[in-house]
């Protein structure tokens, strides 16, 4: 720095113990001594020093002992400027206000920058409006390349398989494929065809694909000899009282019938499902929306607030 002519530095340090802990792996007292060698280095080398205590804002919220013993140092070594980040956005204005003044009016000396807007998402803005007629094409192909790729027969699968893990939504799609089920083969064993058999037809038909994977070890276990509710059972995704009402019926020799009140109870527990998901999918989009509507207002407002920032707290 002495070889380049430079006059200052601003000197990155931890402002929470969080950081200090599993970034540096220090204590704050390793990291005060190192912080005082560079001050001291570079005043001998007339180079002035501004401190900046990254992650300050998670440090006065959950580590404020650490950070006001770390200003009770600053306060005493040769520096210019104190610099205060909340660039993540972490603080509510209130919170600033609050944290700011006290420190204010603890540390009257120290000459204090408050560092107050998201750099994280006027990046993310300013990179899209400078670059907003290559990211429109770019989206395309992502979106065209995505829509391809869930075409394919892995993509499907990895679709489907989060599908099977989303609330609601898996068991929706599990209740619907019972009631799918039983009633085709409540059909097909009605009209003489066997049970192997008539799985091995109404197996191909199930739309999950990760569901019917699951089902490819049912047929073989059936002519293995073993029970169709034990075979079902083995695929591992059909309800337990689903189970146990065919298990029924399969010994008491009504297969055909408990198939039928099998798919009448899950269609009218896919009734209800669905109308919880409907319900909850209300208010996620009502979210969205808000969402939305805060990113187009922060895009407007984030500037002003960044130059009401550097007005009282932008110095002394």
């Amino acid at each position: 720095m002495k070889d380049t002519g430079a006059k200052g530095q601003n000197l990155l340090t931890k402002g929470s113990l969080n950081h200090l802990k599993h970034q540096l792996k220090k204590t704050p007292e390793q990291h005060f001594a190192e912080i005082k060698k560079v001050i001291e280095l570079a005043e001998k080398e007339s180079i002035k020093t501004n401190v900046y205590l990254e992650d300050w804002s998670n440090g006065m919220r959950n580590s404020q002992e650490y950070v006001y013993q770390f200003l009770d140092f600053l306060e005493t070594q040769s520096i210019e400027r104190v610099l205060l980040p909340d660039t993540l956005g972490v603080l509510s204005p209130e919170e600033s206000f609050k944290f700011l003044s006290e420190i204010r009016s603890k540390y009257p000396k120290l000459h204090i920058d408050f560092h107050a807007h998201n750099d994280y998402d006027l990046g993310v803005s300013n990179a899209l409006a400078g670059n907003f007629w290559w990211f429109l094409p770019l989206l395309f192909i992502v979106v065209t390349v995505l829509v391809i790729w869930l075409r394919t027969a892995s993509g499907k699968l990895i679709l489907h398989k989060f599908l099977l893990r989303l609330p609601l939504v898996g068991q929706l799609i599990k209740q619907m494929t019972t009631a799918q089920l039983a009633r085709s083969l409540s059909t097909l064993i009605s009209g003489g065809i066997t049970v192997p058999d008539s799985w091995d037809i109404t197996s191909q038909a199930i739309n999950n694909l990760e569901l019917r994977r699951r089902s490819q070890s049912v047929l073989p276990m059936i002519r293995e000899g073993r029970s169709f509710s034990e075979a079902l059972e083995n695929a591992n995704w059909l309800p337990d009282l689903g189970l146990d009402m065919i298990g029924i019926g399969e010994s008491s020799g009504s297969l055909r019938e408990m198939l039928d009140e099998v798919a009448n109870f899950y269609d009218a527990e896919s009734e209800v499902r669905l109308e919880q998901l409907t319900t909850l999918l209300e208010p996620l989009i009502l979210v969205f929306m808000a969402i939305i509507v805060v990113m187009i207002l922060l895009a407007i407002y984030l500037p002003i607030i960044q130059a009401i920032s550097s007005g009282p707290f932008g110095g002394r």
